[in-house]
């Protein structure tokens, strides 16, 4: 892998997304932060089924 393409990859700081119900509830990717903060607003709001999830990226996603 060339070595821009393994700073990038360390770099892949916003890789969180949150599911409600099945549904994605953000347009883009999060950081654990952000998603931890949206997460709880909903199960604040009484939505049972809310789950936190990590995207991972292949090792060749950068390769054109």
């Amino acid at each position: 892998m060339p070595r821009k393409a393994k700073e990038l990859q360390k770099r892949s700081y916003f890789t969180y997304s949150v599911f409600v119900g099945g549904s994605e509830v953000n347009d883009y990717l999060l950081s654990k932060a952000q998603a931890v903060n949206l997460a709880y607003k909903f199960r604040f709001n009484n939505y049972k089924d809310v789950k936190i999830v990590k995207i991972t990226r292949p090792n060749n996603w950068l390769d054109l």
